[in-house]
């Protein structure tokens, strides 16, 4: 059977079943769509049972006050759904305050009494959820949304035991929207201690939200942002792995491991894809993919690092040092006048670094064939743009380009001094 003949027969039973009420009336669920519509109905019911009341039947006049109650718990539901939580509390309250005059000044028990107490446990619930989602403290927050579900806990028992199987099955969507927006909570309070954990609390809430959808469309918002946290948390989390793989790659180059680092920096630049693939508009795209970039670059550096300082093979750490820069010239390519300067520096810091050691890589193969001359100009050109390299790092903050770029230049100055002498 489908959804859409499932759906109906649920209508059809209702229908059925509302005759078994003291008075005739249209059920008030949550999910409806046209609440204005209901608004009205109720408050033509109201006015009808009042008048009625007015006129000596006592009965009518406490029925009034039930269909008060509902008249003020869908404008309610209207400012709720508007996240006008202010407003929609103070309707809330007031529903629940006529709901409760109903039930207190009622002598029998009959099939409306015991929906009323469905209703008030709905309003009961509502209450809590104003007054707890706006609340900044998470863990305060946490414990109004608790009794909140409790609430609506109760209010599915209550439509259950009626038999009103729609009614149960939408006020069951209410405790599951309580329930997302609770692993919702849960996930922000985790945050700051361990990203896993928050993203597992915040997997949980978008389960409990998409099935609340399926009952109630009303939620689809709420599914949305639950959605986006988790894409935005996702994407953090990418981040700092990338991040953190980029400093263990640094840390492995400091200490000659270069092959270690070129694995790292390689692993760190596959991560900084996948966040690019997933960045939320084309400027962050962009940055990430220069961040991506950089890190193939540092990869480069580590085989150019291989045959300068371990192999003594000037000629290819002279290309790769050439490689490497061309990189990241694609990654200012990419970053443009997006980032911050500091990171446009850093990029820059770097570039400048790689044409150093390129220009002091051939420098050092004509040294090593006594062309004094042109070794004595290229070590000139290497100096200048290790100058470049460390004034841009202290600009940015990078402190292991700064570091190199000084190492270099005590190396670059007795080069100079030699060729002078032979020259």
């Amino acid at each position: 059977m489908n959804t859409k003949i499932i759906y109906l027969s649920l209508i059809i039973n209702l229908m059925l079943q509302q005759e078994g009420y003291e008075v005739k009336f249209k059920l008030y669920d949550g999910n409806e769509e046209s609440l204005a519509w209901y608004l009205r109905y109720y408050n033509n019911l109201h006015e009808k049972y009042l008048k009625e009341g007015r006129e000596g039947n006592v009965n009518s006049k406490v029925i009034s006050y039930f269909f008060d109650g509902l008249s003020l718990l869908v404008e309610a539901d209207m400012f709720f759904w508007d996240k006008n939580y202010p407003d929609a509390l103070d309707r809330y309250n007031k529903s629940l305050r006529e709901l409760k005059l109903f039930r207190n000044s009622r002598g029998v028990i009959h099939r409306i009494d015991l929906l009323c107490e469905a209703y008030i446990a709905r309003c009961e619930g509502m209450i809590f959820l104003c007054q707890g989602l706006p609340l900044k403290e998470l863990n305060q927050k946490h414990t109004i949304l608790s009794d909140a579900l409790r609430k609506f806990n109760e209010e599915v028992r209550k439509t259950s035991d009626l038999e009103e199987t729609l009614s149960s099955f939408i006020s069951f969507s209410r405790a599951l929207f309580t329930e997302a927006k609770l692993w919702e909570n849960r996930s922000e309070i985790e945050k700051e201690s361990s990203s896993a954990e928050a993203k597992k609390s915040l997997m949980k809430a978008r389960s409990a939200i998409r099935q609340a959808v399926y009952i109630n469309g009303k939620m689809k918002d709420t599914m949305d942002e639950i959605d986006n946290k988790l894409d935005d948390l996702t994407r953090y989390r990418i981040l700092v792995k990338a991040e953190k793989l980029g400093n263990l790659g640094t840390d492995a180059s400091e200490k000659g491991n270069y092959q270690v680092a070129k694995n790292y920096f390689k692993e760190a630049m596959l991560f900084y894809n996948r966040a690019a693939h997933l960045a939320l508009n084309a400027n962050n795209r962009r940055i990430l993919l220069s961040m991506s970039t950089v890190m193939e670059a540092s990869a480069i550096e580590c085989d150019a690092n291989e045959y300068y300082r371990k192999q003594d093979d000037m000629e290819n750490a002279w290309h790769k040092f050439d490689e490497a820069a061309k990189k990241i010239d694609k990654a200012i390519a990419l970053i443009g006048s997006l980032g911050t300067k500091e990171l446009r520096d850093s990029f820059n810091a770097q570039r400048e670094y790689y044409i150093a050691m390129s220009n002091l890589c051939q420098a050092t193969m004509k040294y090593d064939n006594e062309e004094y001359e042109e070794a004595k100009n290229l070590y000139l050109v290497a100096k200048e743009h290790f100058n470049k390299s460390i004034a841009l790092a202290q600009q940015s903050n990078t402190i292991s380009i700064e570091q190199l770029s000084d190492e270099a230049l005590d190396d670059v100055e007795t080069y100079i001094q030699l060729c002078e002498t032979f020259l």
